[in-house]
């Protein structure tokens, strides 16, 4: 019996480049007061009336980076924005995670069951909450 190899193999190569782009699944989630400390250094971006914090390539006390980001507040300015989201995140609990979407581990936290954080490995920097919403 005469075996065809090429089948074999391009199912081979084809498993081994899909599970070489896959990022390792981190073990653990950051902790809340890891992200919450982390926030002196976020960057803030308005959208219309509303800001959303997000900060990239942070440790958070784990071997991977991660990202940041903060669904929106309403303030009149940033200052404000800044001490609400600071505020929100520092009373906040881990929900779950580390979860995959498109090749990106998730961790979700919430405040007052309204306001939501996600950390995710590999950090990407995203400019638009669209981006957010995939978790």
């Amino acid at each position: 019996m005469k075996l065809n190899w090429l089948p074999i193999m391009t199912a081979c190569l084809l498993t081994q480049s899909v599970m070489a782009e896959t990022p390792t699944r981190p073990l653990t989630c950051p902790r809340v007061s890891a992200v919450s400390a982390a926030l002196d250094n976020m960057e803030l971006k308005q959208q219309n009336k509303d800001w959303y914090g997000k900060l990239t390539n942070a440790s958070l006390g784990t071997p991977y980076q991660w990202a940041i980001y903060t669904m929106p507040v309403p303030a009149d300015n940033k200052k404000t924005a800044a001490r609400l989201i600071k505020k929100m995140v520092s009373t906040s609990v881990y929900y779950g995670g580390p979860e995959n979407s498109e090749d990106i581990w998730g961790c979700v936290y919430f405040s007052n069951e309204i306001f939501i954080t996600i950390a995710i490995t590999p950090s990407q920097d995203w400019d638009s909450l669209p981006d957010f919403k995939r978790f």
